[in-house]
This record gives structure tokens, C-alpha cells and sequence, in this order.
């Protein structure tokens, strides 16, 4: 979807599935970490230019015809019809957990952390962190803490451990 086409929209937010690895690095996973970071950083700089177009859309349609200004802009930097959320789901009980519990190629350490979440039993079942994202989405706020567009929320943001 183009900026153009998601300021049309009455109300729209964008989710991009992030994880712990946008904001923090781990050995072995390098491509994997830059790529989520890079994914974050893009969908937090597409918040702040939604937020300013349709600011200078705002103020263009002013009654006075007064000229739409960076200050005027930043003023009504919250009145977008476009939410953007980076959300990262925790470490999931997925096929990834498992391929990462089993790698001979990941940092050990890493490894070892997946094979105890796993006999643990504290792997994050898909089904409650997608309904705490359903819940950001769909109200704005999850347990009480909610989130900015661009925002990067993670399900340990709102679930305690």
C-alpha cells in the first residue's frame, strides 16, 4: 500500500511483525537481527511521514487559507487516520523455535535458551500473543498500556514474565 492510498483511508493500521532482534543484537544472528532492525526503523519513519502528510492535508484544508508550516504540522502530528505498530510476539511456539532449538549452526547459548523455553513450557503460545495484538489493534490498548504509531511494543511490554 502506498502512502498516497493510506491516507484515503478512513482508518487503517499497519502491522509489521517484529521481534526482541530489531533491538537487540545476538551472536550468529546478524542478518536476521539488521533485517528485523531495518523493518522497524522503515515502518517508525513511515509513522512520522503519515503523521506530517496528513498534517499539511489538515492544515491545506483550513477555513482561514492559512499556510501549512512545519510547526502547524507538528501540531497536528496525532490526527492521522494511519496507526502504524511494530509488534514483536515474544519467543513463539512455532517451527522456528524448534529449527532454532535444534541448530548446530546458532550461537549455543541461544540454543540452549529455546531447548529450556521449550521443556519449560514458557515458549509463548501463538494464540495469546495474537490476542494481545488483536487488542492493540482493534482498541488502541492492551492490560492498560498502549502504544504511538511507530511504536515498537513487545508482548513482554504488556505480559509480564
Amino acid at each position: 500500500m502506498t502512502c498516497e492510498r493510506a491516507k484515503t483511508l478512513t482508518e487503517c493500521t499497519i502491522v509489521n511483525i517484529s521481534s526482541i532482534c530489531a533491538v537487540k543484537g545476538f551472536p550468529t544472528m546478524g542478518i536476521y537481527c539488521a533485517g528485523k532492525a531495518a523493518r522497524d526503523m522503515f515502518h517508525s519513519v513511515l509513522a512520522k511521514e503519515m503523521s506530517i502528510g496528513q498534517a499539511a492535508n489538515i492544515n491545506s484544508k483550513n477555513d482561514d487559507n492559512s499556510e501549512s508550516s512545519p510547526i502547524n504540522q507538528h501540531e497536528n502530528q496525532n490526527q492521522s487516520n494511519v496507526t502504524i505498530l511494530n509488534y514483536a510476539p515474544g519467543p513463539c511456539e512455532t517451527e522456528m523455535a524448534s529449527e532454532l532449538e535444534e541448530s548446530t549452526f546458532l550461537d549455543p547459548d541461544l540454543s540452549a535458551f529455546f531447548r529450556k523455553a521449550k521443556k519449560d513450557g514458557t515458549l509463548v503460545k501463538p494464540k495469546d500473543t495474537m490476542e494481545i495484538l488483536a487488542d492493540l489493534v482493534l482498541k488502541g490498548t492492551s492490560k492498560g498500556k498502549s502504544y504511538n504509531s511507530g511504536d515498537h511494543v513487545d508482548y513482554f511490554d504488556i505480559v509480564e514474565r
